[in-house]
């Protein structure tokens, strides 16, 4: 197997390590899950990635000891009695201290945890979980290269699906189809400026009805692109108390909305 560089998946779900499937946002899936990449690393090493900060799910599992993952204040050491789930706009920091047997899958889900604060879940694997990723490790090991078949895209389908259906997870209720709309364009288009009437024909609505529905649905009113938002200090405030803090809330853009949980906020 040729080596390469694991680059680290940041708004990208591609590690150039791995099996890559769909893209973020692909349209080859209408379904609201979409898988985007597994991979198996017998021996991942220089796994050090500050400040990561993504629009897709992640699932960690590893056979030893060696790695972990902090968020906020909570630190998660990956092992072989654990599997770490990291939703969406979730801040982490990787650290490898030494090399590991490191499993890893990244999708997409259009559900969000009930729980607006977005943390990482540590489960304790069962038997189904363990014995997807046995086969996954096996098939990873029969190729030579990290091209996606029917086979490995269906076993890693299942084995994210059988997580996301652990009862320890509780869902929040789906949100408007409007909604809906809106916050996937937002997503899609999160590194640009993005103006209220934009919102409003994309959630087929007047600016005001936009402005009205944001205040019934999420308790808040859309910030217009052409006026500070208290989203950068929102921002300042979630780096300045986290561990984690190496980014730059400059690189940031300035007018982009998101929803976590029952709440919208203005930092990604």
């Amino acid at each position: 197997m040729a080596s390469k560089k694991n680059r680290g998946a940041f708004t990208t779900p591609f590690s150039g390590v791995g099996v890559e499937h769909a893209p973020f946002f692909s349209t080859k899936n209408a379904n609201s899950f979409m898988l985007h990449e597994w991979g198996y690393l017998p021996e991942n090493k220089g796994w050090n990635f500050d400040a990561v900060f993504s629009p897709f799910w992640r699932l960690y599992y590893n056979e030893q000891p060696g790695h972990s993952i902090s968020a906020g204040d909570r630190l998660f050491h990956l092992g072989p009695k654990s599997l770490v789930l990291v939703p969406p706009q979730c801040l982490i920091r990787c650290e490898g201290r030494l090399p590991a047997p490191h499993f890893w899958l990244h999708f997409s889900y259009s559900k969000r945890f009930a729980d607006p604060t977005s943390r990482p879940v540590e489960l304790v694997p069962e038997t189904a979980e363990l014995e997807l990723i046995q086969h996954l490790k096996k098939l990873r090991g029969l190729q030579k290269a990290a091209r996606p078949t029917e086979q490995d895209f269906l076993l890693a389908t299942g084995l994210s699906l059988i997580v996301l259906s652990r009862p320890e997870l509780l869902w929040l209720e789906p949100q408007p189809l409007a909604l809906q709309k809106i916050t996937e364009h937002i997503a899609r288009h999160f590194f640009s400026p993005l103006k209220n009437a934009e919102l409003a024909k994309v959630g087929g609505m007047s600016e005001a009805g936009l402005v009205r529905y944001f205040n019934r649905h999420l308790g808040v009113s859309p910030a217009p692109s052409n006026r500070p938002t208290p989203r950068s200090s929102c921002v300042a405030r979630r780096f300045s108390t986290s561990p984690t803090n190496s980014m730059p809330t400059a690189c940031l853009p300035a007018n982009c909305l998101r929803a976590i949980g029952r709440s919208f906020t203005l930092a990604w």
